[in-house]
């Protein structure tokens, strides 16, 4: 910004350097750190990105940074209209480009129109890492990830020091179950920028989880909430942890309190009412669904088509559809479980890695087969995971597993028995591959669900002993209802150890 003011200081009629100087406010805002106050920051963007037009009115650039301010002020429709009025003056600029896929791929996940776009991004700049992150996003939201992992090493290949490529990788290297390498990308992010601190410790608290390291995930949130991350979201992320990681609910309702106390949102309430419910507490859950719900109407959240506001709408489908299943009472549910299916997509990899992972929306996957509504479970999963249905052999991994597994019920239910064993049987090699520690935490239950749908009995009280014995508690109650284990109901040892789970999950 120095040398873009240096440069109208000996020219006040170079429209390039008014628009730069616009872009160099604009990251700033989005990548700066707490310290940018976001009202000047936008007053700047505006005031050079009008003095740009207003010397040279058909400038391409200028017109890209009015896209991004109307897309950042939720306005989809116009930014669309400035960012193609940008390519058609200047197909050639690389930051238009590759503003203009953000754009598009934030609503639409990975479709033709995006991989189209993501290329022309790299025609405009082949060698920018950002260029290359962004189309390992996109092979990310398509499910390949091999290519996606292909593509972020390429990103920090070319630019050793791009901490957001490191992050990138980090996410994959997670979702591919190589939590170690995760890890590490993680921490060199930090390290070459610790001012987005809060948004790359997020992934290296969740890695953290993943393999069962609770305290270290505690200290890494807790640094985060002095280094950008949003206080309300550290602790909501806090009680994650202490919920699912630790099995300690008081301390966990204790953190989504003080996060609802700082910012009341439908996801916190949501998270409050859920554990209310795996501390047996009906009462409080109720009242906290209600509350989300209450949020979303008075805040307009329904009407929204920002990604992340839909999302919080999400969260209070979910909350009431778990109410819902907790009292028996599926008939309750089913509305919620219809609409949140078809809540504005997409329901990408990316989408549900970034936003709200696929575990979050649990029962949703197998929610139809509770209420005769097998076909409804069955859209929501082809449109989620659609590759898990169309190709011949497909790819099952940490992101799609449990998608799998319900898909496969919901396959055996409507007679295609076929497609559900090869499911069922790529589920089992993705967990035989699985790193010990990730295996007793992330995907402790997995087994017991895969063995259950096989008709491998024994192997699934096995597993369900091994689960409670590494520390499964949360959302246990849902193992009553959860269709995929019905075949263990009537077996002593599953009423046991359901009745062990009550005891140590309220006692």
């Amino acid at each position: 910004m120095g040398l873009f003011d240096q440069a109208i200081g000996l020219d006040d009629q170079f429209a390039e350097a008014h628009a730069a100087r616009a872009d160099a406010f604009l990251a700033l805002l989005q990548y700066g750190g707490p310290d940018i106050d976001r009202e000047e920051a936008l007053s700047a963007i505006t005031f050079s990105t009008d003095a740009a037009l207003a010397i040279d009115p058909q400038l391409a650039r200028a017109f890209g940074t009015k896209a991004a301010i109307a897309f950042g002020q939720g306005d989809r429709e116009g930014a669309e209209l400035w960012y193609q009025n940008a390519v058609g003056l200047d197909p050639d600029d690389a930051l238009t480009n590759n503003d203009y896929w953000w754009l598009v791929f934030l609503q639409e996940g990975a479709t033709k129109r995006t991989f189209e776009l993501a290329e022309n991004m790299l025609r405009t700049d082949p060698m920018a890492a950002g260029a290359n992150e962004n189309m390992g996003w996109q092979y990310f939201d398509d499910g390949q990830l091999d290519k996606a992992l292909q593509q972020m090493e390429k990103a920090v290949d070319i630019d050793p020091n791009y901490a957001l490529g490191h992050n990138a990788l980090g996410v994959v290297q997670r979702s591919l179950s190589l939590p170690d390498r995760a890890i590490a990308s993680s921490q060199r992010a930090y390290e070459l920028n610790p001012a987005d601190g809060g948004r790359i410790l997020t992934g290296l608290y969740a890695t953290y989880a993943d393999i069962g390291r609770g305290e270290e995930a505690l200290a890494t949130l807790r640094d985060g909430g002095d280094i950008g991350l949003n206080a309300a979201v550290s602790y909501s992320m806090i009680g994650d942890v202490y919920r699912e990681v630790l099995g300690q609910f008081d301390l966990a309702a204790a953190s989504y309190e003080h996060a609802i106390d700082l910012r009341a949102t439908p996801r916190f309430l949501a998270k409050l009412a859920l554990v209310s419910l795996d501390m047996g507490d009906t009462g409080a859950a109720e009242q906290w669904a209600s509350e989300a719900e209450r949020l979303v109407e008075d805040r307009g959240l329904a009407e929204s088509e920002m990604p992340r506001l839909r999302v919080q709408r999400r969260w209070a489908l979910i909350s009431r559809l778990n109410l819902s299943m907790h009292e028996g009472d599926y008939a309750a549910g089913e509305v919620a479980s219809q609409e949140l299916a078809g809540v504005g997509g997409p329901w990408g990899f990316f989408s549900l890695v970034m936003y709200q992972p696929y575990e979050t929306l649990e029962p949703l996957g197998y929610f139809g087969l509770l209420t005769d509504n097998a076909n409804d479970t069955l859209a929501f999963l082809a449109g989620a995971f659609p590759r898990l249905l169309e190709e011949p052999d497909p790819f099952v991994t940490g992101i799609n597993l449990r998608a799998a597994i319900d898909l496969a019920a919901v396959l055996q239910e409507t007679g295609e028995e076929a497609r559900a064993d090869l499911l069922l049987r790529k589920a089992e090699k993705f967990i035989d591959e699985q790193p010990e520690a990730l295996l007793r935490n992330r995907y402790r239950t997995a087994p017991i669900e895969i063995y259950a749908l096989q008709g491998r009995v024994d192997d699934a009280l096995d597993a369900m002993r091994l689960a409670i014995n590494n520390g499964w508690r949360a959302g246990w109650w849902r193992a009553r209802h959860n269709p995929h284990l019905d075949i263990l109901r009537d077996q002593l040892r599953f009423g046991a150890m359901m009745a062990e789970l009550e005891r140590l999950a309220t006692q």
